[in-house]
């Protein structure tokens, strides 16, 4: 799943969600760094500065493979910390008066 999306410093950029990669395929390699070349060809046929997806610190196997593939970590490099508001707190946040 890929959506564009913009950045700050680096304008536009493709956002990749959910690379899923089955479990007879895991840690062979070539499926995921497949996948990976594809969202790349797919960032600069778009115009993108880069290509931008998450991942979660247990998933260390996939972490390996893309820091091999040349990804940085922006968590470690550059200490941010990603946050999002859910479920209700969407809903009450909504409701407050703007001024």
């Amino acid at each position: 799943f890929h959506y564009f999306t913009y950045c700050t410093w680096s304008g536009r950029i493709l956002f990749g969600e959910d690379l899923y990669v089955r479990p007879e395929f895991r840690g062979r390699g070539p499926s995921a760094r497949h996948k990976t070349a594809l969202s790349s060809q797919m960032a600069l046929a778009n115009g993108c500065s880069h290509f931008r997806f998450m991942s979660p610190k247990r998933n260390e196997p996939a972490m390996a493979l893309y820091e091999k593939l040349g990804a940085v970590d922006v968590t470690k490099r550059d200490s941010w910390d990603v946050w999002h508001i859910e479920g209700q707190a969407v809903q009450e946040i909504a409701a407050r008066p703007t001024e």
